[in-house]
């Protein structure tokens, strides 16, 4: 395993690492639009309240807690009351309708929901998965509610966090990940990125999401850090916050940088942190350049998955456009299967990675697999002799184009370039033949007559054969709210 770099005595990773470090932090959380910051003193005194009332609710150690709120106040503070109670959280986004935590259930033996959407509270007692009983917490609009619901035998799993994740090859999966790689993860931000200790950080994701909650929750309490959350992102309350108290760093994923930019375009005086991560998918080079030259500030990647933890960042470097930087501390690197992507380029093959904050295991996963050993992330790049990793695409979204790999980023990256053109994704699809060809949906500017000129335009930047036969003008493109292109819901998409 990686030896875990870093002396100080909040650095712990054992079992209990999480509820150590809680005790240790001396930081605050900000609740942003609202006006109000609790100090670390005064929400340990509450999560101890708070667990107390669980465990006269009926909760009990090995429990499993659908772990359903939004960026309040409330999900650091309830986090830490049920891991000291010995509860499991299953962590959702806030806004999870009910049927997605149903389905859930029927692997996840869920015995509690914990959340605040107003939908489902309003909906609990019409549905046969809560026939529950409902605990109030303080003057917080939380509804704690015990479900019938049993499904399977369960490990012996005690205050471990449960993150959904896609999986590295598009499988809906969920990651176990325990309180020593949580740390760990923490350990590898605030050893690795030197602006970090003390800082005033702005979290514009949901906490329940991979990079959120290990960038920003766990960081937080290791570093003696604030963080400020919001229930909602507002980019415009935002900017107006940050005039009247600046904060260090702010956090994003790429589909925010265009509101902020809208707002920045219609008064010069918003000023964001001159530090500025993102991660959650690609941001392409022109979006980055106009954001940096509007707001005077730097845009550093973050590169990580929800199994293996954050992997690499490229603060303190300038680094290439599409660098995501160099592997943090505890991040082992290498790269396999090159002879298979040579067509792509000298060097290229598939990431693996081997970190202190690895998860645990799949909670389907009954193969007993070792995570200490290199772990495939399903992307393909390259790396070189200073460990910057170059990411070039997906495994999965490898094209074969007449016996010939193509790298759908390389030809979005052309298609960004070109003036009129928006926003842009390449997929396989099915030619007249049965056979896999290159298909471009593109937004912007953009008519029908002006597709001849595009062809052109990629011809005169790429080989032949990586130009997309089949362009679809739409209005948007379908995305996640972390920015993640659905091409499921694109015409003519071939899997």
């Amino acid at each position: 395993m990686v030896k875990i770099e870093g002396n100080d005595d909040k650095m712990d990773c054992s079992s209990n690492a999480v509820l150590k470090a809680w005790q240790n932090w001396n930081g605050a959380i900000d609740c942003g639009y609202s006006g109000v910051t609790w100090h670390s003193d005064e929400l340990k005194r509450i999560a101890d309240e708070y667990s107390t009332q669980f465990v006269n609710a009926g909760l009990k150690p090995g429990d499993t807690v659908a772990f359903v709120l939004s960026n309040t106040v409330a999900f650091p503070t309830l986090f830490i009351s049920l891991l000291k109670v010995g509860c499991n959280l299953l962590l959702l986004h806030g806004s999870t309708p009910y049927e997605e935590i149903e389905n859930y259930s029927k692997t996840i033996n869920i015995n509690w929901l914990c959340h605040d959407y107003i939908e489902n509270i309003s909906r609990l007692k019409d549905h046969n998965f809560a026939k529950h009983s409902e605990l109030a917490i303080k003057n917080i609009n939380i509804i704690i509610s015990k479900t019938d619901f049993s499904v399977r035998e369960m490990q012996d799993y005690r205050g471990v966090a449960f993150h959904p994740t896609s999986g590295t090859f598009g499988k809906p999966s969920v990651c176990v990940r325990d309180q020593k790689v949580a740390v760990a993860e923490a350990v590898n931000y605030t050893s690795s990125i030197s602006c970090y200790k003390n800082s005033r950080i702005v979290v514009t994701t949901p906490l329940n999401h991979a990079f959120a909650f290990g960038f920003g929750f766990m960081s937080t309490l290791i570093s003696d850090s604030t963080i400020v959350i919001d229930s909602v992102f507002n980019p415009k309350a935002l900017l107006r916050r940050e005039q009247k108290e600046p904060s260090d760093i702010l956090t994003v994923v790429p589909p925010m940088l265009l509101s902020l930019l809208h707002f920045k375009k219609t008064d010069s005086r918003y000023v964001l942190p001159k530090i500025v991560f993102y991660a959650g998918i690609r941001c392409d080079s022109k979006l980055k350049e106009e954001f940096e030259s509007e707001y005077g500030v730097n845009l550093y990647a973050i590169y990580g998955t929800t199994e293996t933890g954050a992997i690499s960042a490229n603060y303190d470097e300038k680094g290439a456009d599409f660098s995501a930087g160099s592997t943090l501390n505890n991040v082992e690197i290498k790269i396999v299967n090159k002879e298979k992507y040579k067509d792509i380029g000298e060097n290229i093959g598939e990431i693996m990675i081997r970190s202190s904050s690895m998860m645990n295991k799949y909670f389907t996963d009954e193969s007993h697999r070792n995570f200490d050993t290199f772990y495939p992330t399903g992307d393909i790049g390259t790396s070189d002799e200073r460990n910057r990793i170059f990411l070039l695409g997906r495994i999965k979204d490898i094209v074969n184009v007449d016996g010939m790999k193509v790298d759908p980023s390389e030809v979005e990256n052309i298609l960004l370039s070109y003036k009129a053109i928006k926003d842009a994704v390449v997929y396989p699809g099915l030619s007249s033949n049965n056979s896999e060809m290159l298909v471009a949906a593109i937004c912007g500017d953009v008519k029908k007559q002006d597709l001849e000129d595009i062809k052109n335009y990629c011809y005169s930047k790429l080989l032949k054969y990586k130009v997309p036969s089949v362009f679809y003008i739409l209005e948007a493109l379908p995305r996640t709210p972390s920015g993640k292109c659905l091409k499921t819901q694109l015409p003519n998409y071939f899997s």
